[in-house]
């Protein structure tokens, strides 16, 4: 299996890259995903691939709170 990165995970080309991902689940688990904003899209993403890091560009302890077992990642 291998260990995934998506960056930019709420953007069309990430949307699609965990659509193979669906897919193909045996061969990949999503390890991270990046999002800049798409706040709403990646708090589904969180649910279904449950990474072990999560980053956004702006801290949202609401986030921490709903998944308290991810590591999140915030800003520079």
């Amino acid at each position: 299996m291998k260990n995934i990165v998506i960056l930019g995970s709420t953007g069309t080309i990430g949307q699609n890259t965990l659509e193979v991902v669906r897919r193909d689940s045996k061969n990949f688990c999503v390890l991270g995903l990046a999002c800049h904003f798409r706040r709403d899209i990646l708090f589904g993403q969180i649910k279904e691939f449950h990474p072990k890091y999560v980053y956004t560009e702006k801290e949202d302890s609401s986030f921490e709170h709903d998944f308290p077992d991810i590591t999140f990642l915030y800003g520079d």
